[in-house]
């Protein structure tokens, strides 16, 4: 049987949150712990409407109940039936395998094809190195954290009784790591496809896999995997979620990390989005003769509307209308 404890806890002290994901508080509010199995001393829990860590010493436990009594043992069996156990079991393993090969292909692309690149100086300088591969050190450091903590969560004669919510929610912060790097993507993308239709790079790559012995795909093919991984981390949680029983230790911490996974790839999207109108912006600027206004992006930052141009000219009383095929016209948001 999996044990199930809540506790509230009343703050013995305010919190004023300084980063984002704290949770701010003040003496003698209820707060309900959600998890604390953070080493740092740091807890997670839920004030009001919002969420976000605090330090432990700042609080004191006011109740706590657990269902580990005998006397709970049929509502588990019930709420808790062998069918969703395993697969629950099955989608925690999944999620753990899944991140295992994720942490191997950053781990290969970092010391089989980055270091690699960093010897061959003649063929690659250093900016064209950093814009194929951007920040992808930063996400291999990041993944094997998360990694260490999943499995540090995993109940290996038990998988279905894991707590994986918590590893997420002590990360959301750092998955600001994926920005740079799906921001750069399509530079990153130009730039590889350049060099490869070059054969001496196209056959130093192909070494660099076969070195490491992976899969016989391109390197643009690999460089591509965090994007599609970081999507799909919400609808791997959603799974687990799904067969999660509401008396689980791990249903709110879950529901919390799919709710800030989604957040993630949101904000991600977002950005990558208001990336791709501002190169509009700046491709229309460049496309002009002779432009002699301020330079629109640091004024403007969405393409609202682009059409052919209306021309209508007045000489001496006569008047002629004619539409040119010239650079659209374009109206732009104002930034604030």
């Amino acid at each position: 049987m999996y044990p199930v404890e809540i506790r509230v806890a009343e703050a013995v002290a305010d919190h004023v949150a300084v980063l984002s994901d704290e949770l701010p508080f003040a003496r003698g509010d209820s707060i309900t712990v959600i998890d604390t199995s953070s080493p740092s001393g740091l807890w997670y829990g839920a004030c009001r409407d919002s969420q976000g860590w605090f330090p432990a010493s700042y609080v004191t436990i006011i109740s706590s109940t657990s269902s580990t009594d005998s006397s709970n043992e049929v509502d588990d069996a019930n709420n808790f039936p062998e069918a969703m156990r395993r697969q629950r079991a099955r989608a925690v393993e999944e999620l753990l395998k899944t991140e295992r090969d994720y942490v191997q292909l950053l781990d290969n692309l970092v010391h089989g094809f980055l270091e690699q690149t960093y010897r061959r100086s003649d063929l690659f300088p250093r900016e064209a190195v950093d814009v194929i591969f951007s920040n992808i050190p930063q996400l291999l450091g990041l993944h094997v954290r998360l990694l260490r903590q999943l499995e540090m969560s995993l109940d290996p004669l038990r998988p279905e009784d894991s707590m994986i919510g918590g590893a997420f929610l002590r990360h959301k912060q750092h998955f600001t790591v994926y920005a740079p790097y799906c921001n750069n993507r399509p530079l990153s993308c130009s730039r590889l496809a350049s060099l490869t239709r070059q054969p001496v790079y196209h056959q130093f790559f192909d070494a660099c896999r076969l070195l490491r012995g992976m899969p016989h795909l391109s390197l643009e093919a690999f460089l591509l995997t965090p994007v599609q991984r970081i999507c799909r981390y919400p609808l791997q949680l959603q799974q687990i979620y799904k067969v999660t029983p509401v008396g689980h230790a791990d249903r709110h911490p879950l529901s919390c990390a799919v709710r800030a996974m989604k957040e993630v790839a949101c904000q991600l999207d977002e950005r990558r989005r208001r990336i791709e109108s501002i190169q509009a912006i700046a491709l229309w600027q460049a496309s002009l003769h002779s432009w002699k206004g301020p330079d629109l992006i640091e004024r403007n930052s969405t393409l609202i509307k682009n059409g052919d141009v209306m021309c209508r000219c007045v000489t001496g009383g006569n008047h002629w209308t004619k539409q040119e095929n010239v650079p659209p016209t374009v109206f732009y948001g104002i930034l604030p």
